[in-house]
C-alpha cells in the first residue's frame, strides 16, 4: 500500500485522499444529526471546567457526573488537544459508542473501578504498566486521577495488592513513610470512623 501511494502523483493522492474523505463524511451523516446531543462523562476527580469556545464554558462535577453537549459544542471540544487527550487516555469518555467514530477517535479502555484494578492487578511489570499510562509522569492528569483512583480502590478493598505492588506505587507516587499502603488506607479510614 505505501509503494502504492508513492507512485501516485500529487494530484492522484490528493484525488484519493478527497474521495476518502467524501465517503467518511456521507458514513457520519447518516448517523448523525446537528440536532443531535453528546452525553460525555467523567472519570475525573473534583470539578473540571472546559472552555468550549472563547464565551462558552462547562463544568463536569467529577467522578461519573455527565456532560450534554450539542454537536457543535462537542465538535469544540475535541478540536482542542488538551481535551481530546483526555477522551484518549479514558479520563473522558462518550456514553454511546457511536461518537468515537464520528470524531474519529479510537475508543479507549475507560478509567472504571473494574478497569483500573483488572490493570494495576494483572499487571507483570508495574513501574512499566504506570510509566505508559502516564506517559512517564509527564501526563499530570493521568499521575492526579491515578494516586487518587488507588487510594480509594484500596479503601473500598477492590484493590488488594501483595507488598512489592504496594512499594513500587510508593515509589512511584513518592508517597514513602506516607501511611497510604493500602491495608494501612483501611485500617486508618475504619479508627476515623470508629472514634
Amino acid at each position: 500500500m505505501k509503494e502504492q501511494l508513492t507512485k501516485l502523483k500529487k494530484s492522484e493522492l490528493i484525488e484519493l485522499l478527497k474521495m476518502k474523505l467524501e465517503k467518511n463524511m456521507s458514513d457520519q451523516s447518516d448517523t448523525t444529526n446537528v440536532t443531535d446531543v453528546v452525553f460525555v462523562k467523567s472519570n475525573l476527580y473534583g470539578t473540571i471546567g472546559f472552555m468550549i469556545d472563547k464565551d462558552n464554558a462547562v463544568t463536569v462535577d467529577g467522578k461519573g457526573d455527565s456532560l450534554s453537549l450539542t454537536l457543535t459544542q462537542a465538535n469544540q471540544l475535541i478540536s482542542k488537544k488538551r481535551y481530546k487527550i483526555l477522551f484518549s487516555a479514558g479520563l473522558l469518555y462518550f456514553s454511546e459508542d457511536r461518537w468515537y467514530k464520528y470524531f474519529g477517535l479510537h475508543k479507549p479502555v475507560i478509567m472504571s473501578d473494574d478497569n483500573v484494578s483488572k490493570i494495576l492487578s494483572e499487571s507483570i511489570n508495574l513501574e512499566e504498566t504506570l510509566d505508559q499510562l502516564t506517559n512517564r509522569k509527564s501526563f499530570s492528569a493521568m499521575m492526579n486521577f491515578l494516586s487518587y483512583k488507588i487510594a480509594e480502590l484500596g479503601t473500598k478493598n477492590i484493590l488488594q495488592m501483595n507488598y512489592d505492588k504496594q512499594n513500587i506505587i510508593e515509589k512511584y507516587f513518592s508517597t514513602e513513610g506516607v501511611p497510604v499502603r493500602l491495608t494501612s488506607l483501611n485500617a486508618l479510614l475504619s479508627d476515623r470512623i470508629s472514634s
